[in-house]
């Protein structure tokens, strides 16, 4: 009697294996790139590309994943690039904040400035269509550059985030040996 049970646990468990094989292989891949319409051409030499993969660009921009009651509404991130890599990157996110998510803005994590509750200008720098220029905001922060942006609607409680830098620098090589 003990063969047949290990012959049925022998079978359940290669059934689960090749379960979890099937769901792993048919996960979605990365988000698609595609061009942005409202970014700047590239400049020359360089090549524009963008995602608009919401979790993607939080993940990006915020340097941790979305808390699962966060709803991500637009979100779009942009890299300019080049032989070397990333010459020039932007992002824009807006989404409605889980309570975990809102208290960790509220913590000021990026130690930016605060700016004044009223209406408050966002960079006018390529913003896509579905980001306000204008937002009339309860909370709002700003880096002092003016680039990182992190803005909480008054009216609506929407967060609208942004901001920009130029890429990496490119690795120096070691002077050559005496």
């Amino acid at each position: 009697m003990a063969r047949p049970r290990f012959i049925l646990a022998a079978l359940l468990v290669a059934a689960g294996l090749l379960g979890a094989l099937l769901l792993w292989q048919a996960r979605p891949g990365p988000a698609p790139i595609e061009e942005s319409p409202e970014a700047a051409p590239p400049a020359d030499g360089l090549t524009l590309h963008a995602t608009v993969d919401p979790a993607q660009v939080f993940r990006r921009a915020f340097w941790r994943h979305p808390a699962p009651n966060d709803a991500l509404l637009h979100a779009e991130r942009r890299e300019w690039t080049d032989e070397q890599g990333v010459a020039k990157w932007q992002w824009f996110l807006a989404l409605q904040p889980g309570p975990e998510t809102l208290t960790w803005l509220e913590a000021n994590p990026f130690t930016l400035r605060t700016v004044a509750a009223g209406n408050v200008e966002a960079p006018e720098e390529g913003l896509p269509r579905w980001f306000p220029s204008q937002v009339e905001v309860s909370q709002g922060w700003r880096s002092g550059a003016g680039t990182h942006l992190i803005l909480i609607e008054a009216s609506s409680g929407t967060v609208y985030a942004t901001d920009q830098g130029l890429g990496h620098a490119p690795a120096v090589s070691a002077p050559p040996a005496e």
